[in-house]
């Protein structure tokens, strides 16, 4: 159960960071986040309200999202009272108005919203160029439920009920991860597989390959470790985040996937199987 004391009167529009979203308000697939962010009419309707402590800066900037007043309030206190800035809006449209206005730190998003889901407002972000972890919130516990949001580009996946506590814990492994500077080379290449990690794009052969984002990250992170073999709890942490928020059999799926679609291209680059171990990736040596 949710804890805490629900607060209100802020003040609107002030640049977020982070998201958690519990609810949205109508938005049709013709709507793209470039069109949101020049209809002022739109964002007039549902205006953002922003919280923090008085004095220092805050950890993080959040935007919390949620059409249940009560929900929104405690999230919000809870966050607040742990030092962050708080901009709490009630819609999905608000949450891409509020995401066009900065760099967010961290996101978390609930699934189940009336009208545009969390699933979408992922993909949508991710479209647009966010990169700030995110966090879905949901009672969907289904494997498919979890493999399809982290699809969408999800960094984390919190089931309900959750304590805040909890919440607050992930926020801050995925701002630990966030603020990692990264060493990944900008080009990986194996046999006649060639990755650009920048573009997020692979080729085999010369052709393109369409990968979903941790798809990518999974190829990726085999074909770096070259000619190791990683167990599964690493993979889990390298491309899904701390191993123990994550069933380990979601490696195993997106293995499957991703030798499905390496063989659908004719790619020379297999995944080993290493029984007791993990995976590993296999280039054949030249003739």
């Amino acid at each position: 159960m949710f804890t805490g004391q629900a607060r209100s009167g802020m003040p609107a529009h002030e640049p977020v960071a982070a998201i958690v979203v519990g609810s949205a308000v109508a938005l049709t697939a013709t709507f793209d986040i470039g069109m949101l962010l020049h209809t002022g009419g739109v964002a007039s309707r549902h205006p953002a309200a922003t919280t923090s402590r008085s004095g220092g800066t805050p950890l993080a900037k959040i935007l919390v999202v949620d059409d249940d007043p009560e929900m929104l309030d405690l999230v919000r206190s809870s966050l607040v009272d742990a030092g962050h800035e708080v901009t709490a809006v009630s819609d999905g449209v608000a949450a891409l108005i509020a995401a066009g206005g900065t760099e967010f730190d961290a996101a978390a998003i609930d699934v189940m919203l009336p009208e545009m889901t969390g699933f979408e407002i992922c993909r949508r972000l991710r479209e647009s160029g966010r990169t700030f972890p995110v966090i879905l919130v949901t009672a969907r516990d289904a494997v498919d439920d979890r493999i399809f949001g982290l699809d969408s580009g999800a960094d984390d996946y919190l089931t309900k009920p959750f304590s805040l506590a909890e919440l607050q814990a992930r926020l801050r492994a995925q701002l630990r991860r966030q603020a990692t500077p990264t060493t990944a080379a900008p080009l990986v290449e194996a046999g006649d597989l060639r990755l650009d990690t920048t573009a997020v794009r692979a080729r085999i052969a010369g052709h393109v390959v369409a990968f979903s984002v941790k798809e990518f990250s999974l190829l990726r992170y085999l074909l770096q470790s070259i000619p190791e073999t990683v167990s599964r709890s690493e993979i889990l942490a390298e491309v899904w985040g701390p191993p123990e928020h994550f069933d380990p059999t979601i490696v195993d799926q997106y293995v499957s996937y991703v030798r499905k679609k390496l063989a659908a291209a004719g790619s020379i680059v297999t995944i080993v199987t290493v029984r007791g171990v993990g995976y590993r990736a296999d280039v054949p040596d030249p003739a």
